[in-house]
């Protein structure tokens, strides 16, 4: 799994945003030197849907290498309820990382990804209530 599909499953499963991608359109404008109609196309960028906040650019979500965004993960894991967060460095040259979430460990040489590997395996373990 590439550390782009990551960052969008953690901005779903982990945050609770919604993927939008809006299909590109084409609209007739009329060109000015010579007066006749030409297409033009208006081509979308994905983003995400964030509840109770403003919409958010998908290629500005960068969760497995922005230690800023991981942070904005762990955060959103804590709201969720009672889930203890470890993170310590495994050796002492500091190259490894371990993050346990709830049951779940992760462990690997960047702390950003490691965060957002430890939380989707915690929320995907959650057990989700049917809706009504």
């Amino acid at each position: 799994m590439t550390l782009c599909e990551i960052d969008r499953l953690v901005a779903e499963k982990v945050m609770g945003w919604k993927y939008i991608q809006l299909k590109s359109k084409v609209y007739i404008d009329e060109d000015e030197e010579t007066g006749t109609e030409k297409e033009e196309w208006i081509h979308f960028s994905p983003f995400y849907i964030r509840p109770g906040m403003n919409n958010f650019a998908f290629h500005l979500w960068h969760p497995t290498s922005d230690i800023a965004h991981a942070f904005v993960v762990l955060e959103k894991v804590i709201e969720m309820g009672d889930i203890k967060i470890h993170c310590h460095r495994k050796d002492s040259i500091g190259t490894d990382f371990s993050v346990t979430i709830g049951l779940f460990q992760e462990c690997g040489h960047k702390l950003p990804e490691v965060i957002c590997r430890a939380a989707l395996k915690a929320v995907n373990a959650k057990p989700t209530t049917p809706e009504a």
